[in-house]
């Protein structure tokens, strides 16, 4: 069976396709449409019972693998985990059918943040180091070293979470999205922070700063200008975290981010 272009980018993106967008009227491409459409319009209910015959008319383990990813996914935005988990679980085995790294690649970690988000650490690092292995290229390998990092994060072993972190932050500075980039080592100073690794901490806020205006960025900016007063506020300066606090939402609002201003301003109280 050939799938379509637009089916096949449907698995690995999140972006949604509206509910204006025309699906095919039968047949498997149909089914899985509608179902990814009417996600979109936050209707799980009727989501679930396209994917399902999406995986009923599918003919061969790729297909499968796709139906079955969805369902998860939709399970997961319907906070149905454990239906999800065993889902996630169904699509890797389906991936292994399908022989398809990036199917592998995706189940596996979309499994192993769930895990995380509910505090079983040791399990989803397992899931993302199994996950690392078919990494097909930088950005995947950059997404699988955050990912691990998360999760040594939140064991508390900050030395590895800083490791992985770094190993993100090169990868994606030559891959040359300089967002993606600096988001990470953002998050690599954050670590730092958290580590009292200061004097490194404050050069990864420094680059990020550098960058940020040799963009142009006010939202980098004032993403930036917070995590700075993060690190000022544990080194015990107030004043001057209160004052970057201050820039920092201003520029946010200049550019109109809610969550950015709201993370400020519950830096502020």
């Amino acid at each position: 069976m050939k799938h379509s272009c637009l089916i096949l980018l449907m698995l690995w993106t999140t972006a949604a396709i509206g509910a204006e967008r025309s699906c095919p009227e039968s047949g498997f491409d149909g089914a899985l449409c509608r179902g990814h459409s009417l996600s979109a319009q936050n209707k799980p209910t009727e989501a679930l019972s396209a994917y399902a015959e999406a995986e009923k008319l599918a003919t061969e383990p790729f297909a499968t693998m796709l139906a079955i990813t969805f369902q998860a996914r939709a399970y997961r935005s319907a906070s149905n985990i454990e239906k999800a988990l065993s889902l996630y679980q169904m699509g890797f085995e389906a991936a292994e059918l399908a022989n398809s790294a990036q199917g592998k690649w995706i189940n596996l970690n979309e499994k192993s943040e769930l895990l995380l988000a509910r505090n079983e650490a040791k399990q989803a690092l397992a899931g993302f180091l199994q996950g690392y292995t078919f990494a097909a290229n930088a950005n995947e390998r950059a997404e699988s070293d955050r990912l691990i990092a998360s999760a040594y994060k939140q064991l508390g072993d900050y030395d590895r979470a800083i490791e992985y972190q770094l190993k993100t932050s090169l990868l994606e500075q030559s891959n040359g999205d300089l967002h993606r980039y600096l988001q990470a080592i953002l998050e690599l100073a954050s670590l730092r922070t958290t580590a009292k690794s200061y004097a490194q901490a404050q050069r990864n806020l420094d680059e990020a700063m550098k960058q940020s205006k040799a963009a142009s960025s006010d939202y980098w900016q004032a993403k930036t200008l917070l995590y700075q007063a993060r690190l000022e506020k544990v080194m015990n300066r107030a004043n001057q975290a209160q004052a970057l606090l201050q820039q920092a939402a201003a520029l946010s609002n200049k550019v109109g981010d809610t969550d950015l201003s709201n993370d400020i301003a519950a830096e502020q109280r």
